[in-house]
Protein backbone atom coordinates (compact mmCIF):
# COMPACT_ATOMS: atom_id res chain seq x y z
CA UNK A 1 0.00 0.00 0.00
CA UNK A 2 1.50 3.34 -1.02
CA UNK A 3 2.23 5.76 1.78
CA UNK A 4 0.42 9.08 1.88
CA UNK A 5 2.40 12.01 0.46
CA UNK A 6 4.21 14.11 3.05
CA UNK A 7 2.84 17.58 3.59
CA UNK A 8 5.16 20.48 2.84
CA UNK A 9 6.99 21.81 5.89
CA UNK A 10 6.51 25.55 6.13
CA UNK A 11 8.74 27.39 8.62
CA UNK A 12 7.22 29.87 11.07
CA UNK A 13 6.05 33.14 9.58
CA UNK A 14 8.69 35.89 10.11
CA UNK A 15 7.92 38.81 12.39
CA UNK A 16 8.42 42.18 10.70
CA UNK A 17 9.45 45.39 12.41
CA UNK A 18 6.33 47.41 13.24
CA UNK A 19 5.83 50.56 11.19
CA UNK A 20 7.18 53.67 12.91
CA UNK A 21 5.17 56.46 11.27
CA UNK A 22 7.14 59.29 12.90
CA UNK A 23 10.29 58.27 11.04
CA UNK A 24 8.76 58.39 7.54
CA UNK A 25 9.36 61.72 5.75
CA UNK A 26 6.25 63.89 5.46
CA UNK A 27 6.75 64.38 1.72
CA UNK A 28 6.45 60.61 1.12
CA UNK A 29 3.31 60.40 3.24
CA UNK A 30 1.74 63.11 1.07
CA UNK A 31 2.00 61.04 -2.12
CA UNK A 32 -0.72 58.54 -3.12
CA UNK A 33 1.73 55.76 -3.98
CA UNK A 34 1.26 53.38 -1.08
CA UNK A 35 0.48 49.67 -0.86
CA UNK A 36 0.49 47.08 1.89
CA UNK A 37 2.29 43.73 2.01
CA UNK A 38 2.20 40.39 3.81
CA UNK A 39 4.60 37.47 4.12
CA UNK A 40 3.53 34.69 1.74
CA UNK A 41 5.19 31.27 1.43
CA UNK A 42 6.14 30.64 -2.22
CA UNK A 43 7.28 27.04 -1.83
CA UNK A 44 10.91 27.85 -1.01
CA UNK A 45 10.87 31.04 1.07
CA UNK A 46 8.66 33.77 2.45
CA UNK A 47 8.05 36.46 -0.16
CA UNK A 48 6.62 39.96 0.38
CA UNK A 49 4.16 40.60 -2.49
CA UNK A 50 2.56 44.06 -2.65
CA UNK A 51 -1.15 44.07 -1.79
CA UNK A 52 -3.88 46.66 -2.22
CA UNK A 53 -4.87 48.68 0.80
CA UNK A 54 -8.62 48.58 0.15
CA UNK A 55 -9.01 45.11 -1.34
CA UNK A 56 -7.77 41.56 -0.79
CA UNK A 57 -5.85 41.56 -4.05
CA UNK A 58 -2.34 42.04 -5.34
CA UNK A 59 -1.08 45.52 -6.14
CA UNK A 60 1.05 46.36 -9.16
CA UNK A 61 4.16 48.53 -9.25
CA UNK A 62 3.05 49.77 -12.69
CA UNK A 63 -0.65 50.40 -12.10
CA UNK A 64 -1.49 53.52 -10.05
CA UNK A 65 -5.09 52.33 -9.69
CA UNK A 66 -3.82 49.69 -7.25
CA UNK A 67 -2.08 52.25 -5.01
CA UNK A 68 -3.57 54.22 -2.12
CA UNK A 69 -2.97 57.09 0.27
CA UNK A 70 -0.56 56.65 3.15
CA UNK A 71 -3.47 56.82 5.62
CA UNK A 72 -5.35 54.00 3.87
CA UNK A 73 -2.28 51.77 3.61
CA UNK A 74 -1.18 52.37 7.18
CA UNK A 75 -4.68 51.70 8.49
CA UNK A 76 -4.88 48.36 6.64
CA UNK A 77 -1.36 47.40 7.74
CA UNK A 78 -2.60 47.25 11.32
CA UNK A 79 -4.81 44.24 10.57
CA UNK A 80 -3.76 40.59 11.08
CA UNK A 81 -3.71 39.86 7.33
CA UNK A 82 -0.96 42.41 6.64
CA UNK A 83 2.64 42.78 7.82
CA UNK A 84 3.48 46.31 6.72
CA UNK A 85 3.31 49.10 4.16
CA UNK A 86 5.24 49.87 1.02
CA UNK A 87 5.95 52.83 -1.26
CA UNK A 88 5.88 52.48 -5.06
CA UNK A 89 8.62 54.51 -6.71
CA UNK A 90 7.44 55.92 -10.04
CA UNK A 91 8.80 57.80 -13.04
CA UNK A 92 6.50 60.63 -11.96
CA UNK A 93 8.28 61.21 -8.66
CA UNK A 94 11.85 62.50 -8.10
CA UNK A 95 13.21 59.60 -6.06
CA UNK A 96 15.82 56.88 -6.46
CA UNK A 97 15.95 53.92 -4.07
CA UNK A 98 19.14 52.25 -2.83
CA UNK A 99 18.62 48.80 -1.31
CA UNK A 100 21.47 46.93 0.43
CA UNK A 101 20.92 43.35 1.58
CA UNK A 102 22.44 41.55 4.59
CA UNK A 103 24.46 44.46 5.93
CA UNK A 104 22.85 45.31 9.29
CA UNK A 105 22.97 43.38 12.55
CA UNK A 106 19.49 43.63 14.12
CA UNK A 107 20.83 42.72 17.57
CA UNK A 108 23.70 45.21 17.81
CA UNK A 109 22.78 47.78 15.14
CA UNK A 110 26.22 47.31 13.58
CA UNK A 111 26.48 48.05 9.84
CA UNK A 112 29.20 46.45 7.74
CA UNK A 113 31.82 49.07 6.75
CA UNK A 114 31.11 48.98 3.01
CA UNK A 115 27.41 49.61 3.52
CA UNK A 116 28.15 52.34 6.05
CA UNK A 117 30.38 54.02 3.48
CA UNK A 118 27.51 54.07 0.96
CA UNK A 119 25.17 55.56 3.55
CA UNK A 120 27.66 58.32 4.32
CA UNK A 121 28.56 58.99 0.67
CA UNK A 122 24.96 59.17 -0.59
CA UNK A 123 23.20 60.67 2.42
CA UNK A 124 19.43 61.07 2.35
CA UNK A 125 16.78 59.02 4.13
CA UNK A 126 17.96 55.62 5.38
CA UNK A 127 15.96 53.01 7.27
CA UNK A 128 16.18 49.37 8.36
CA UNK A 129 14.31 46.67 6.41
CA UNK A 130 11.41 44.69 7.96
CA UNK A 131 13.76 41.81 8.81
CA UNK A 132 16.24 44.16 10.45
CA UNK A 133 19.10 42.82 8.32
CA UNK A 134 19.03 45.21 5.35
CA UNK A 135 19.16 48.94 4.70
CA UNK A 136 17.41 51.09 2.13
CA UNK A 137 17.88 54.72 1.26
CA UNK A 138 15.70 57.24 -0.57
CA UNK A 139 17.17 60.32 -2.27
CA UNK A 140 16.20 62.77 -4.97
CA UNK A 141 18.06 61.60 -8.06
CA UNK A 142 17.69 60.02 -11.50
CA UNK A 143 19.59 56.88 -12.43
CA UNK A 144 22.21 57.56 -15.11
CA UNK A 145 21.59 54.32 -16.97
CA UNK A 146 19.53 51.11 -17.17
CA UNK A 147 19.66 48.23 -14.77
CA UNK A 148 18.38 48.00 -11.24
CA UNK A 149 20.17 45.11 -9.55
CA UNK A 150 23.90 45.65 -9.42
CA UNK A 151 26.85 43.97 -7.72
CA UNK A 152 29.74 45.43 -5.76
CA UNK A 153 32.82 43.75 -4.29
CA UNK A 154 33.24 44.72 -0.65
CA UNK A 155 36.63 45.65 0.79
CA UNK A 156 37.04 42.15 2.28
CA UNK A 157 36.71 40.58 -1.16
CA UNK A 158 33.19 39.23 -0.72
CA UNK A 159 30.38 40.04 -3.11
CA UNK A 160 27.78 42.53 -1.96
CA UNK A 161 24.44 43.35 -3.50
CA UNK A 162 23.24 46.88 -4.04
CA UNK A 163 19.95 47.46 -5.82
CA UNK A 164 19.15 50.81 -7.45
CA UNK A 165 15.83 51.73 -9.00
CA UNK A 166 13.78 54.82 -9.72
CA UNK A 167 10.53 53.50 -11.22
CA UNK A 168 8.21 50.48 -11.41
CA UNK A 169 9.28 49.07 -8.07
CA UNK A 170 7.77 48.95 -4.59
CA UNK A 171 9.77 49.21 -1.42
CA UNK A 172 8.70 48.02 2.02
CA UNK A 173 8.83 50.92 4.46
CA UNK A 174 9.37 50.61 8.23
CA UNK A 175 10.23 54.13 9.43
CA UNK A 176 13.04 52.68 11.60
CA UNK A 177 15.51 55.33 10.53
CA UNK A 178 19.25 55.52 11.02
CA UNK A 179 18.90 59.27 11.45
CA UNK A 180 15.89 61.58 11.33
CA UNK A 181 15.56 63.49 8.04
CA UNK A 182 13.24 66.48 7.74
CA UNK A 183 13.29 66.45 3.92
CA UNK A 184 14.70 64.05 1.34
CA UNK A 185 17.74 65.78 -0.20
CA UNK A 186 19.09 65.87 -3.73
CA UNK A 187 21.92 63.38 -4.26
CA UNK A 188 22.32 63.21 -8.05
CA UNK A 189 26.12 63.36 -8.05
CA UNK A 190 26.43 60.76 -5.29
CA UNK A 191 24.01 58.37 -7.04
CA UNK A 192 25.91 58.70 -10.32
CA UNK A 193 29.19 57.96 -8.54
CA UNK A 194 27.67 54.93 -6.79
CA UNK A 195 26.16 53.64 -10.02
CA UNK A 196 29.53 53.93 -11.78
CA UNK A 197 31.26 52.00 -8.99
CA UNK A 198 28.91 49.04 -9.33
CA UNK A 199 29.42 46.09 -11.62
CA UNK A 200 26.58 44.58 -13.69
CA UNK A 201 25.04 41.67 -11.82
CA UNK A 202 26.35 38.28 -13.03
CA UNK A 203 24.16 36.35 -15.51
CA UNK A 204 21.66 33.88 -14.11
CA UNK A 205 21.04 30.37 -15.39
CA UNK A 206 18.49 31.61 -17.93
CA UNK A 207 20.96 34.03 -19.48
CA UNK A 208 19.78 37.23 -17.85
CA UNK A 209 21.44 39.46 -15.33
CA UNK A 210 19.78 40.33 -12.06
CA UNK A 211 18.81 43.64 -13.65
CA UNK A 212 16.35 41.60 -15.73
CA UNK A 213 17.98 42.72 -18.99
CA UNK A 214 18.14 39.79 -21.46
CA UNK A 215 21.67 38.85 -22.49
CA UNK A 216 20.45 37.67 -25.90
CA UNK A 217 17.13 37.76 -27.67
CA UNK A 218 15.14 34.51 -27.53
CA UNK A 219 12.10 33.37 -29.51
CA UNK A 220 8.80 33.47 -27.61
CA UNK A 221 7.83 30.31 -25.75
CA UNK A 222 4.70 28.32 -26.49
CA UNK A 223 2.06 27.93 -23.79
CA UNK A 224 3.20 24.34 -23.19
CA UNK A 225 6.82 25.46 -22.79
CA UNK A 226 5.85 28.15 -20.30
CA UNK A 227 3.89 25.65 -18.20
CA UNK A 228 6.75 23.14 -18.38
CA UNK A 229 9.27 25.73 -17.21
CA UNK A 230 7.02 26.91 -14.39
CA UNK A 231 6.48 23.30 -13.31
CA UNK A 232 10.25 22.83 -13.01
CA UNK A 233 11.18 26.18 -11.43
CA UNK A 234 12.42 26.68 -7.86
CA UNK A 235 8.97 27.85 -6.79
CA UNK A 236 7.27 24.97 -8.62
CA UNK A 237 5.43 23.86 -5.46
CA UNK A 238 3.60 27.19 -5.34
CA UNK A 239 2.90 27.12 -9.08
CA UNK A 240 1.59 23.55 -9.10
CA UNK A 241 -0.75 24.24 -6.17
CA UNK A 242 -2.23 27.28 -7.90
CA UNK A 243 -2.32 25.58 -11.32
CA UNK A 244 -4.31 22.71 -9.80
CA UNK A 245 -6.83 25.15 -8.32
CA UNK A 246 -5.60 25.06 -4.70
CA UNK A 247 -6.20 28.59 -3.32
CA UNK A 248 -4.89 27.85 0.21
CA UNK A 249 -3.26 30.90 1.80
CA UNK A 250 -5.08 33.48 -0.34
CA UNK A 251 -7.91 35.70 0.80
CA UNK A 252 -9.90 35.43 -2.44
CA UNK A 253 -10.01 33.73 -5.83
CA UNK A 254 -8.94 36.94 -7.57
CA UNK A 255 -5.86 37.23 -5.37
CA UNK A 256 -4.89 33.63 -6.15
CA UNK A 257 -5.47 34.24 -9.88
CA UNK A 258 -3.16 37.26 -9.81
CA UNK A 259 -0.47 35.22 -8.04
CA UNK A 260 -0.71 32.54 -10.73
CA UNK A 261 -0.46 35.14 -13.49
CA UNK A 262 2.64 36.60 -11.82
CA UNK A 263 4.30 33.18 -11.84
CA UNK A 264 3.42 32.58 -15.49
CA UNK A 265 4.71 36.02 -16.45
Amino acid sequence: MASAPRSEHIPPRPIALPVRVSGIPHELRQRDQWVTWAYRWDGTKYDKPPLRARRDAHASSTDPKTWATFAAANSRAGRPDRDGIGYVVSKDDPYTIIDIDDCHNPETGEIIPDAQAIVQEVGGYWEVSPSGTGLRGIVRATLPGPGRNRARTWANGTAGRVELYSQEKYLTITGHVLQDVAAIPDAQAAVEALYTSLEPAPPTANGTGRDDTPATASPPLTDAQVIAKASDAKNRAKFLRLWSGDRTGYQSDSEADLALLDLLR
